[in-house]
């Protein structure tokens, strides 16, 4: 049975409705991290400027392994990190939880768009329990928590060594310091948000996995569908379209990615349904790309997998390329471009 217009925009909505979700996410994490580090920011540069004061110059690594006041503000530090870990953890899966919820309903409203004008799912078709959901969550929360259990002390570690570094120049010593540090903090951020993003996505992805499969005897399988913007990667380019068993997880995109996992609903003639279903609305990801502006082309596959594929030295296919990820799940990325010559 061919993917309907309809069931595309249905994942349009939802790759919409999700990626709102995520921004709302990023933004909380983001605003507790800058308010978080602003006030130990004031309060380790009080204590730096006070070292400096005493010493008339950088302290030393004794000196500054002696100083009380740099010691409780370097474990407050470590403290502050450890709650915002803990956090993360729980914004990621009560965002998840609402996700799998979302990714749920709208693999219904893909299902019944595939299927004859008055035609409707019965009912238990197409749906995940309240258990499976929590479980789910549950899962999404564990994981990122995992993920981020040695986060606090690396940036703490990290915020540590450029202390000891210290500066050269005793007057903007402490800001330049301070200004390390907080490159370091921001670096945890993108990392938090990164894995926000991932088991977000991976909630999602299980949940419409769950509801595919209490509607299996309606289903041959799901589609792999991508963006296809000039933000999305040549991997997932490749792999839009492709057609997958309900058993096999996915879509397994990279990290933060974006991709979804539409049902193909059996053709209905099997289903002992009438009428005759319209012509697949899939995108050619192929057609799609060649139609793009060259400049478009270059951003996405870079110069040198453009020219190979442009000159017919490999195909769409060899774009991919499945990795294995200890500690995480496979995952396709892009086959670098050393591998493809």
């Amino acid at each position: 049975m061919p993917v309907t217009a309809a069931s595309l925009d249905a994942a349009s909505a939802d790759r919409a409705a999700t990626g709102d979700r995520i921004d709302q996410v990023t933004r909380d994490l983001t605003a507790a991290w800058a308010t978080t580090w602003t006030a130990q920011e004031a309060q380790l540069g009080s204590v730096l400027a006070g070292l400096l004061a005493a010493a008339g110059a950088w302290p030393t690594r004794r000196q500054l392994t002696a100083s009380f006041r740099l010691q409780i503000t370097i474990a407050m530090l470590q403290q502050t990190f450890v709650r915002l870990a803990d956090r993360a953890a729980s914004v990621i899966g009560a965002a998840a939880e609402a996700a799998a919820r979302e990714s749920a309903a709208a693999q219904a409203r893909m299902i019944a768009a595939q299927l004859p004008p008055g035609v409707t799912l019965a009912d238990g078709a197409a749906t995940v329990t309240d258990d499976q959901i929590a479980e789910i969550a549950r899962r999404a929360a564990q994981s990122a928590s995992a993920t981020l259990r040695d986060l606090p002390g690396e940036v703490v570690g990290a915020v540590q060594g450029e202390i000891i570094h210290g500066h050269a120049d005793l007057a903007r010593a402490v800001a330049q310091v301070l200004a390390a540090a907080r490159r370091h903090t921001s670096a945890s951020l993108a990392r938090v948000l990164l894995v926000a993003r991932t088991e977000i996505m991976d909630a999602h992805r299980a949940a419409a996995q769950a509801a595919q499969d209490s509607a299996a005897s309606l289903l041959t399988g799901w589609r792999w569908i991508s963006e296809l913007s000039s933000t999305t990667c040549p991997a997932c380019w490749s792999m839009h379209g492709t057609d997958h068993p309900l058993t096999e997880p996915g879509p397994l995109d990279h990290p933060a990615g974006r991709c979804r996992r539409v049902p193909v609903v059996k053709p209905w003639a099997d289903l002992g349904l009438p009428g005759t279903a319209p012509a697949d609305a899939t995108p050619d990801a192929e057609t799609v790309f060649r139609a793009l502006p060259r400049a478009d082309q270059l951003r996405i596959m870079g110069p040198g997998r453009l020219h190979l594929l442009d000159t017919g030295q490999i195909t769409w296919s060899d774009l991919a390329r499945r990795r294995d990820n200890p500690g995480w799940r496979p995952s396709f990325t892009v086959a670098p471009l050393r591998d493809l010559t």
